[in-house]
């Protein structure tokens, strides 16, 4: 979608070998450490579920003003944007009802029970 995107974990790129593998190139990698630049000058941090929001440079970018959000928000905002008419889907081929209005988004999360939970949501 055109953003530039930086990946940071504290693992070596050795630890990550396979998740590495399947970025793409384009993919900056920030590994084995967290660089305070790297969050500092980023537009928004994406955190990955139990990542803790208490993490130095997480709250640094915080003070200056930098968004936090989940991988769920941002799921969720893709999406919105995406599917409203004109944004991303042709007008003819439109699944949603009305597209002046959200799109539905069902989140299901947790430790256990979300293949169940879902599978139940589908019908």
């Amino acid at each position: 979608m055109g953003a530039a995107v930086t990946v940071t974990d504290r693992k070596s790129k050795g630890e990550l070998s396979d998740a590495v593998k399947r970025l793409a190139p384009s993919v900056m990698l920030a590994l084995g450490s967290h660089p305070d630049k790297v969050f500092s000058s980023a537009d928004i941090i994406v955190i990955s579920p139990g990542v803790p929001l208490e993490i130095k440079q997480i709250l640094s970018a915080t003070v200056k003003g930098v968004p936090v959000i989940s991988e769920l928000e941002l799921a969720y905002q893709v999406i919105q944007a995406l599917g409203v008419r004109g944004r991303g889907l042709d007008k003819e081929i439109s699944p949603i009802a009305n597209p002046g209005l959200p799109i539905p988004f069902l989140a299901v999360t947790g430790s256990n029970g979300k293949s169940t939970t879902t599978a139940l949501l589908n019908y």
